[in-house]
């Protein structure tokens, strides 16, 4: 079967139901948006006992990359051909919630990246049919302030993973609109959150996620970028909003490149500097109020 997860076409082949209700657990929702041939993924489910539980550890070496739990639980792809196979014991491939986490998600994710974008950690809202990238470090709230946004009007294109399109003269981007995830602490935020249960996910981190139609959020899968927004959270003071070089802002991308040979390290940095010469600015805030506004005036042409 056929999936297309941002948009972009993922062929699974398997002869294991679970697989494909996995997948179809993962990316159901999501249209196909771009042509092309699909990337390849031939997945084996073995009746083999499951070994003792370990966290699976990702390896790259050249345009190949691993994923390693045991000798019965492994993946296998070329980066650079878009071809990948996965073999897993059928205890761990009926558990969707950690064969996607684990073996699935990354897997397609990194194969697709190379013929179609680069990741950026950012969450992703749009004004005016514009987007802007709300990056940071993990504690600047780039999730809570994108959720922020969507409840005042806009739309919601992505909470942690923004994906920007190579070749792309309107600097386009790529979201995962259809779900949000929170820290338990965003509760103290957001009281409308009060009755969602925090659930452990499979990397030993308890999360709120919901999908984002519940929540009656606006979302779009793709939107021509406006601004990267690098944030810096304070604990006091009003939402400044300071101007961001071109370098700066493609020196705190750059370490976004992580993986693939060369060739496919040097497209991630080309659509990565095409992107940091968008208007990039520094949105320093203690409020979630006072920077949606800053946004607001930054998407009006002020700051």
């Amino acid at each position: 079967m056929v999936f297309y997860p941002m948009g972009f076409p993922v062929e699974i082949e398997t002869q294991a139901p679970d697989i494909i209700a996995a997948a179809e657990q993962a990316w159901s929702r999501y249209s196909r948006v771009s042509d092309g041939k699909p990337v390849r993924i031939r997945v084996t489910v073995s009746d083999e006992r499951k070994s003792a539980a370990e966290t699976p550890r990702v390896e790259f070496a050249g345009p190949w990359m691993s994923i390693l739990r045991s000798s019965a639980d492994y993946a296998r792809a070329n980066l650079s051909s878009g071809a990948a196979e996965i073999r897993v014991t059928r205890d761990v491939a009926s558990d969707s919630a950690y064969f996607n986490y684990h073996f699935l998600k990354p897997l397609a994710y990194l194969l697709l990246a190379p013929w179609h974008f680069a990741f950026v950690h950012a969450s992703c809202v749009a004004r005016n049919g514009r987007a802007m990238m709300l990056c940071g470090d993990a504690l600047a709230g780039k999730t809570c302030l994108a959720f922020a946004c969507a409840q005042r009007g806009w739309t919601f294109l992505s909470g942690d993973a923004t994906h920007l399109l190579h070749d792309s003269p309107d600097f386009s981007v790529a979201g995962r609109p259809f779900s949000i995830r929170f820290r338990e602490s965003a509760k103290t935020l957001f009281p409308e959150l009060a009755t969602w249960t925090a659930v452990m996910r499979p990397n030993g981190k308890a999360s709120i996620e919901i999908e984002t139609d519940r929540l009656g959020l606006k979302t779009a899968l793709r939107a021509p970028g406006s601004h990267l927004v690098f944030l810096e959270r304070n604990t006091a003071g009003i939402a400044q909003i300071a101007s961001m070089t071109t370098d700066e802002a493609l020196r705190r991308l750059d370490h976004a490149v992580f993986f693939g040979d060369a060739a496919v390290r040097q497209r991630q940095r080309a659509t990565l500097a095409h992107f940091a010469s968008l208007p990039a600015v520094r949105l320093t805030y203690s409020t979630l109020e006072g920077a949606e506004a800053a946004l607001r005036e930054l998407s009006l042409g002020g700051a």
